[in-house]
């Protein structure tokens, strides 16, 4: 199970490359117990300002615009959950749950949990 040593190693590079990052295109897995409450929401536009922890919970804060509420995206890493940092020409990785690509940055931004304890949620 990641520990919190862990989950800061994942929030640090991801605040560090993908701050301010509009979305440009979401990729979802097929697996649905990954999501709490489903995972419909629209991301695309949006733009990454914050990546916070609260334990070894990940909290990501995602706007539109800069007068627009926040949407969250809490992600509950459970066992084996983890988010990678890929260049968008490799192929996906197996147990990939979601894919983040953003404008202009030849990185995306994977969630991968093979074991599927994990938890991804929208949060308003």
């Amino acid at each position: 199970m990641p520990e919190l040593p862990e989950a800061e190693a994942i929030r640090l590079p991801v605040t560090r490359l993908f701050s301010d990052g509009v979305i440009e295109s979401v990729e979802k897995g097929d697996k649905k117990n990954i999501w709490i409450g489903g995972d419909d929401y629209p991301l695309e536009k949006h733009f990454l300002f914050n990546v916070r922890r609260a334990g070894k919970i990940l909290i990501f804060d995602w706007r539109k615009k800069e007068d627009e509420p926040t949407v969250f995206l809490v992600s509950r890493l459970g066992m084996s959950g983890t988010w990678l940092i890929q260049n968008r020409r490799e192929p996906l990785p197996d147990h990939c749950h979601l894919s983040l690509s953003f404008k202009n940055l030849p990185d995306r931004l994977v969630y991968r949990d093979p074991r599927r304890f994990g938890r991804l949620e929208w949060a308003f």
